[in-house]
């Protein structure tokens, strides 16, 4: 179209729009005469005109399109307006002609879009446009195109925006579908840069893929934010029944395309919130992943139709590759109740960056797996036996799968000595994986060995395992876990959306998950009343026990303080620790003690007291009979199971019992010197379930008074480092518990004189299956000793150059290695003689003796620079911890610190 004839259809059009629409025709008679084309160009903008709404809402200017041709952008090329020289075109689209430009003021590049003249006669549109710009402008989001100047030049108002450099995501459409996770990518920074604008009163709602760009560095960036409203009527209030109104073809070379990407209450003529950004970004996923759009037809009309009417077809029937819980979000973002839909942005990404964490994870377990298989194969074709610490780390994936996930990093202090070295600082850095996973057994088969005898010795044999299964698959941390009365549901915490929510999960096949709390709070350690009708939790935020009913609503606060709630059986009271964390950082361990409220609102009432017994109370579960209460005893050495009644008296040691001839109990030493948790009563009362190291055991116990009838048995082992949180179904048949799997390794990093880092960070060892911690580096700088801690509780001091290499094993069940000055001996704490005491090994004479013995355990203990003394904790009868040293050549120990008691809670 040549410039000339463009200018002609403005000039007419401009006309045309200020007469009444009645008059028009014979306006368009005679200023059109025989130029059937001309007449057909500008009858089309004005009916566009008269159709306007939103940009998303109607055609619109994207119909005048077709009046921005070659020609006319070629003659702005060159010219200047304001100071930004006009380099080059870029495109046309619905809010007009896009150039490259050059900002003479600051040298950069800049993409300027000039605005229609008619757009902008209006001064209340122009003003509200000019408004919604500055907004837009203000978002400084990074995956929003960055709005640098609105302005004005010879009539012209025009946009300067970033300039991206890349490509839209329908042209990267043009090749298909994508990769899941690159798919997931872009979807996540749309929704990110989304979230932000909501957040900030900004709906975009003109979501499509021309609107996504892709950089080259597959950065994401969504354009024209703000602008949608410049075309928005007036009389907004649009009534719900109004027809809906349909774009016209446009003639080849226009893209349109946006009535694929409408929600069904943008067709029907609606007002329109963030949840239509939702739709449309969840239309735009569909097409990355299936490589069509989820609504079509003919013609817009039918694939309005289809946006109204039909559902999709489901993106996981369409491909094998997409997981059920991918289609599953989808297909939440294309509910048509808008109502039904995420209702925020914020929460359709947090579901989009879980799942494509787990994809990630599981991509990268499968390449570690086939490693692992080639390093079998290529050991067996030779003939050799696997490195011992390679069978050591094995895990048994073949019984629970685990979701990994959550990255925490732990700094450890070590520096080298002497010389004119730069110090070195390790850093062990944790990986934390964890799921839920569901144990289903039935005790029934069992109860001819688990009889109500009064005989004491009782042999029991455990109940039969039939089926491991994991019920959680997100990215992140997946804890406390509790079954619902019926066994058909199950309640945990986790962060896989951000902060810790509770949730609930069926666990009927395709059962899907619910969150129930999404207030932000770090909400844990649900538990569910015996009718299943309400959740006790924790609130870390805003501290103490909640109570929330199951279905939804408002959440009660029943304490201000304390964690860890326990229903008893009648659903009157619950049970709960009165410190979230006992206090494991100072030699006040065990501030922490039980008490109990009213299920229905009233004052605590504390059961246990401070230092009886020794350590910090945590963990309330209620006997089956609600007459007592098992509880955690916990502090620096040891972690027993004790009973109390629930008057506070009658106290009992259930785990850790010495067996000694002359007891009338046989008791319980722990197989495998572990430290016990979780402690369940089974439903008859007859059993204690505990969790100990990987493994869970079952304690027979009389269920009038506790005490144990019978030696305990292994119920199932995970292969895992930690249990986490033990429950059970009301019939005893069901049991859950969370899995986390550890894994750390160290790192070093060399630092200046003045604290500087220097360099970056040298891994020193490579573990995925233990844990490597508690580095020390020799005076010299020239040996790394370490602790291995493998799966099953497994601990083993290690020795290594200073670089990681040559790993050697020197001595097991070793703890807190620190090296004499001669960097030949190690001393550390070990307890294989029944209590942690002071050892050292000698690395030249392979031999190793008791250094120190105080007669009580001591876990902690470093030797001084000069190397003529030990200094060490130790804690008295009553858990109070103080800090002492010890000449090596032999002599008495001397006090440094003189600490008295424990602090608790004023009761």
């Amino acid at each position: 179209m040549a410039t000339q004839h463009w200018q002609r259809v403005k000039e007419i059009f401009n006309s045309a729009i200020e007469l009444e629409p009645e008059e028009r025709a014979s306006f368009l008679n005679a200023a059109c005469a025989e130029d059937h084309s001309l007449r057909k160009e500008v009858e089309s903008l004005i009916r566009a005109h008269d159709e306007e709404g939103s940009f998303i809402d109607s055609p619109a200017y994207e119909v005048a399109a077709e009046l921005f041709t070659d020609d006319a952008a070629d003659s702005l090329v060159g010219q200047q307006m304001n100071h930004y020289r006009i380099l080059s075109p870029l495109g046309t689209g619905g809010m007009g002609e896009v150039y490259l430009a050059q900002d003479t003021k600051l040298g950069r590049r800049v993409a300027l879009k000039l605005l229609p003249e008619s757009f902008t006669k209006d001064e209340d549109r122009l003003h509200r446009f000019q408004q919604e710009a500055r907004t837009a402008s203000a978002l400084n989001h990074p995956n929003i195109v960055t709005i640098y100047e609105i302005g004005e030049e010879a009539g012209r108002q025009y946009i300067a925006t970033e300039l991206i450099e890349g490509e839209t995501l329908r042209e990267r459409l043009s090749s298909g579908a994508m990769e899941i996770v690159e798919a997931l990518d872009i979807t996540l920074q749309a929704a990110s840069a989304l979230a932000a604008a909501h957040e900030a009163g900004i709906v975009h709602r003109d979501i499509k893929p021309e609107n996504i760009m892709i950089r080259r560095d597959r950065f994401v960036k969504v354009l024209d934010f703000g602008l949608a409203k410049l075309a928005e009527r007036k009389s907004a209030e649009l009534d719900s029944k109004a027809p809906t109104r349909m774009r016209g073809n446009t003639s080849p070379g226009v893209v349109m395309g946006t009535v694929q990407y409408m929600s069904p209450e943008q067709a029907r003529g609606l007002i329109v919130d963030e949840r239509t950004d939702i739709w449309s970004l969840g239309v735009c996923l569909y097409e990355m992943l299936s490589g069509s759009a989820p609504f079509k037809g003919e013609t817009p009309t039918d694939v309005t139709v289809s946006i109204l009417e039909r559902e999709p077809a489901s993106l996981s029937a369409l491909s094998d590759d997409v997981p059920a819980e991918l289609d599953w979000i989808v297909k939440k973002a294309l509910r048509k109740d808008r109502d039904e839909r995420y209702q925020t942005a914020r929460e359709m990404k947090g579901d989009l960056r879980s799942i494509k964490q787990q994809l990630e994870f599981d991509a990268r377990q499968k390449q570690t797996d086939r490693q692992q298989s080639n390093e079998a194969e290529t050991i067996a074709a030779a003939g050799a036996q696997p490195h011992k610490r390679m069978t050591d780390e094995a895990v048994r994936t073949d019984e629970i799968q685990e979701a990994r996930a959550t990255t925490t990093v732990k700094p450890a202090l070590s520096f080298t000595k002497g010389g004119t070295r730069s110090p070195l600082l390790t850093l062990v850095i944790l990986l934390v994986v964890a799921a839920v996973s569901v144990v289903i057994y039935n005790l029934l088969t069992r109860n001819q060995s688990q009889t109500a005898s009064s005989d004491k010795n009782v042999a029991t044999s455990a109940p039969a395992v039939e089926n491991i299964t994991r019920i959680t698959a997100w990215p992140g941390l997946d804890t406390h876990p509790t079954l619902s009365p019926d066994g058909n549901s199950v309640a945990y915490s986790s962060n896989h959306n951000g902060s810790f929510e509770i949730y609930i999960k069926q666990l009927t096949p395709g059962g899907r998950e619910i969150q129930l709390t999404s207030d932000g709070q770090e909400n844990f350690q649900p538990a569910w009343s015996p009718d299943g009708q309400l959740i006790a939790y924790y609130s870390k935020k805003r501290g103490g026990i909640w109570v929330l009913p199951t279905l939804g609503g408002t959440a009660r606060q029943l304490t201000d303080f304390g964690s860890a709630p326990a229903w008893s059986h009648d659903s009157k009271w619950i049970a709960f620790q009165s410190d979230a964390n006992p206090d494991l950082g100072s030699s006040s361990v065990g501030s922490s003690t039980i008490w109990i409220v009213p299920a229905q609102g009233g004052s605590p009432k504390q059961i246990t007291k401070v230092g009886n017994p020794a350590g910090g109370h945590i963990g309330p579960s209620w006997s089956s009979n609600n007459q007592r209460i098992a509880f955690i005893v916990l502090n620096y050495t040891t972690q027993q199971v004790w009973s109390v009644s629930i008057t506070g008296e009658d106290l009992k040691q259930l785990s850790h019992r010495p067996s000694t001839p002359s007891a009338q109990s046989p008791g319980w030493k722990d197989p495998i010197q572990g430290r016990a948790s979780y402690p369940l009563y089974s439903p008859d009362g007859r059993n204690l379930y505990l969790v100990v190291g990987p493994a869970v055991w079952m304690l027979p116990i009389s269920p009038e008074d506790d005490e144990p009838v019978g030696e305990p048995v292994r119920v199932t082992d995970t292969g895992a480092s930690l249990i986490n949180n033990l429950t059970l179904s009301a019939d005893g048949k069901k049991l859950a518990y969370g899995v986390q799997t550890l894994a750390s390794n160290i790192w070093s990093l060399s630092v200046s004189p003045n604290g500087l880092a220097v360099g970056n960070p040298k891994q020193l060892t490579n573990q995925t299956g233990a844990r490597n911690t508690q580095p020390a580096f020799s005076a010299d700088g020239r040996k790394l000793a370490f602790l291995e801690f493998l799966q099953g509780g497994r601990v083993s001091l290690w020795v290594a150059d200073s670089d990681g290499s040559n790993p050697t094993p020197t001595t097991a069940n070793g703890n807190i290695p620190s090296w004499f000055p001669d960097g030949d001996q190690i001393a550390f704490t070990s307890a294989r003689e029944n209590h942690w005491n002071v050892w050292v090994t000698s690395l030249q004479k392979g031999r190793e003796h008791v250094l120190f013995d105080a007669g009580r355990d001591v876990q902690y203990a470093r030797v001084s620079p000069d190397g003529r003394q030990i200094a060490f904790n130790l804690a008295d009868e009553k858990g109070v911890i103080n800090l002492w040293t010890v000449p090596v050549s032999g002599g008495e120990p001397k006090q440094l610190t003189f600490d008295q008691e424990l602090k608790s809670r004023s009761s």
